[in-house]
């Protein structure tokens, strides 16, 4: 569900998203089935602190399944992952992650 944030560096309007517990399960079960790890506290590059969500997978390919799987369930939901996926290099494998993408409080994995 987008929420309203405050201008970005280039003066465009942010805007979050938050995942519901569904959408979560959706997102954690099609990176569980590559063998990756799903993670709703990432903080990448230039994030200063905030948080995200993201994954860690062992490539570039598994990733682009993990959005393959959610697309067969929640098109709309892929499309936005995908807008915003980012990367950072991880020795044996890359995390996934997605600036402003967040889970909503009643969502949180325990």
């Amino acid at each position: 569900m987008p929420v309203p944030m405050s201008p970005n560096r280039k003066g465009k309007r942010a805007v979050n998203y938050e995942l519901d517990s569904y959408q979560v399960d959706l997102i954690e079960q099609a990176v569980v089935d590559l063998n990756g790890m799903w993670r709703d506290d990432y903080s990448g590059r230039a994030m200063y602190g905030a948080t995200c969500v993201g994954f860690d997978v062992a490539d570039q390919r598994e990733a682009a399944k993990v959005l393959v799987e959610v697309a067969d369930q929640d098109v709309e939901l892929a499309r936005e992952l995908a807008e915003r996926w980012t990367t950072d290099a991880m020795g044996k494998g890359i995390m996934v992650y997605f600036p402003g993408v967040t889970v909503e409080n009643d969502a949180a994995t325990p």
